[in-house]
């Protein structure tokens, strides 16, 4: 999530400062590892609509591009590494994922979902709720 990457800015603030501007990401990395800074954050993530956190063991990185002047984006390609345990079947887990990935996706890219006091959601059908179409996907898994 975005807080783990803030998490690990400020972890790599200093090395980034002490090598300058024109250092590599390489560079950065390995000279954290050097000083045994942690390069590994975590984040729980609770939303307001949800009892309790819920526990993922997963890492996300994702090729995204941004038209500075319009805001369209288009999502250029995702890879995923989640730890399944043991599989018994490896391609459920793989659809599995990639749908979980894509409704997270949908939760916060598209979806503004808003409940009435009664905890009934107030968008009923697709004219005010907005899912993710085939369009707004990743090109590539």
């Amino acid at each position: 999530t975005y807080e783990a990457v803030k998490i690990l800015n400020e972890r790599l603030l200093p090395i980034k400062s002490a090598l300058g501007p024109d250092a590599t990401w390489n560079q950065i990395v390995s000279e954290a590892i050097s000083n045994g800074i942690n390069l590994q954050a975590t984040y729980s993530l609770k939303i307001a609509t949800t009892p309790e956190y819920y526990q993922s063991y997963c890492c996300a990185v994702q090729e995204v591009y941004v038209d500075i002047l319009t805001g369209e984006h288009q999502l250029l390609r995702t890879d995923i590494l989640y730890d399944a345990g043991i599989s018994l079947n490896p391609a459920i887990d793989i659809g599995q994922i990639e749908g979980a990935f894509t409704m997270g996706l949908g939760l916060s890219l598209t979806e503004e979902i808003t409940y009435e006091s009664n905890g009934m959601p107030l968008q009923h059908n697709t004219w005010e709720y907005k899912p993710l179409t085939a369009y707004d996907i990743t090109l590539d898994f």
